[in-house]
């Protein structure tokens, strides 16, 4: 027997959202480290902890808080932009049917919402027939 997990649709938007953040500072860290030799352990260094923590932080191993990715951010010399938009289409955010998205690649204009649901055939149900 198979079990499958349902992730929120939330914890999607969160994860895909991370993630995009997480490659964003690993390209900058390469970026620098071709410009100015600069390594992780420069890095923690810098910032005061341990290379193993950075390590962790940006292959996902553990959590990256936002002041983290301001402090990477700021030493490799790079600005950090964030904004939040209203939903496209207009409409409240906390209207699901208008909210509805599937995932898209990071370059793309993407907003969050719950997937499109697969489409299952209903089970056949016990249907009385009058005599």
């Amino acid at each position: 027997m198979s079990y499958r997990v349902k992730t929120p649709w939330h914890r999607l938007v969160g994860a895909t959202f991370i993630h995009e953040v997480r490659d964003a500072l690993v390209k900058a860290l390469l970026e620098e480290k071709k410009a100015r030799k600069l390594k992780q352990t420069d890095l923690a260094r810098a910032i005061g902890v341990d290379r193993s923590v950075i390590h962790r932080q940006l292959t996902g191993e553990t959590d990256i808080s936002l002041m983290r990715v301001g402090e990477i951010a700021a030493i490799l010399g790079r600005d950090i932009r964030f904004s939040l938009s209203e939903p496209l289409g207009g409409g409240s955010a906390n209207d699901t049917e208008k909210a509805k998205t599937t995932a898209q690649p990071a370059n793309s204009t993407w907003r969050p919402g719950p997937p499109n649901q697969a489409i299952r055939p209903e089970k056949p149900r016990a249907v009385q027939v009058p005599n």
